[in-house]
């Protein structure tokens, strides 16, 4: 059985990893701390969104009723019939996707552009609905695909490039 500490001790292993790798290749010690930083929430990320991926023996009939492609129609019955699943539900597909927003930029200047972050939210985002719609064929996971996810991902990366041209603004060319 898998541990639940053996994946963000993967990710932590990866960042440091990287980290190292970067600093012997003489990539200059800031650049190296962020793509360490950004390889660790990467492992972090995916950790959050694959490994609760259960079994499911013989649920064929339940699989199409795991597929939402209507925009907003999660989020209104989450709103509307679990009430105390909206901070976990609707703002973790938010927060989630909040660092990547935030570092794309710090690791490339073609991302300090609006909307090449919000591009790769929704490519970042599109690829693990996908992943998640191939498993859930293949009848190995419980996990929806829902569209609600990617806008909520997509929203979540743009919040976090506002903050990261917020802290540019206000830090200077530091950030």
């Amino acid at each position: 059985m898998l541990r639940v500490w053996v994946l963000p001790a993967l990710a932590l292993t990866c960042a440091v990893s990287w980290g190292v790798i970067r600093l012997v290749m003489r990539a200059p010690v800031r650049r190296a701390a962020i793509e360490a930083l950004f390889a660790g929430y990467m492992g972090v990320l995916l950790y959050v969104v694959f490994l609760q991926l259960p079994l499911r023996p013989d649920a064929t009939r339940f699989v199409w009723s795991s597929v939402n492609l209507v925009p907003t129609r999660t989020v209104v019955g989450i709103i509307r019939d679990f009430p105390g699943l909206v901070i976990q539900q609707l703002l973790g597909n938010v927060v989630l996707f909040v660092p990547l927003g935030f570092l794309l930029p710090l690791l490339s200047a073609r991302c300090r552009r609006f909307a090449i972050t919000a591009a790769v939210g929704l490519s970042v985002s599109v690829g693990i609905e996908l992943v998640q719609l191939v498993l859930l064929l293949s009848l190995m996971s419980r996990r929806s695909v829902d569209v609600d996810d990617v806008i909520l991902n997509v929203t979540g990366a743009c919040l976090g490039y506002l903050a990261w041209r917020g802290a540019h603004r206000w830090c200077g060319q530091t950030v």
